[in-house]
């Protein structure tokens, strides 16, 4: 349970989440929060940044593979169905895990 605190003030499922993404998912996860406190740093309120956790930034990836998924069905190109079915196994675009991750398996690592 000490790596658990480690994490900050996220929610178990959260980290849960961050831990079952893949590497080119975790790559879009760090840079949405690199986006935001450069945003944040822009307009001159670094503090908004670090309203961006790991709720937040689970949210807008959902959000953002949503809008893609739909950018895709909208497009009528062929080959475009193993597109689909990658996003569908993203688990950035999942919001239930499931057993996938465990908080024991938090605790192993």
């Amino acid at each position: 349970m000490d790596k658990l605190v480690s994490i900050g003030d996220n929610r178990p499922e959260d980290v849960r989440w961050l831990l079952s993404l893949s590497e080119p998912e975790l790559d879009l996860v760090i840079s949405l929060k690199e986006l935001a406190l450069q945003r944040a740093k822009v307009v001159g309120h670094e503090n908004l940044a670090y309203k961006f956790d790991l709720k937040i930034l689970r949210a807008l990836s959902y959000i953002l593979l949503q809008h893609v998924r739909d950018q895709i069905n909208d497009l009528q190109f062929t080959g475009v169905d193993g597109l689909k079915e990658m996003l569908d196994e993203c688990n950035l675009n999942k919001l239930d895990l499931g057993d996938k991750a465990s908080l024991e398996d938090v605790q192993d690592k």
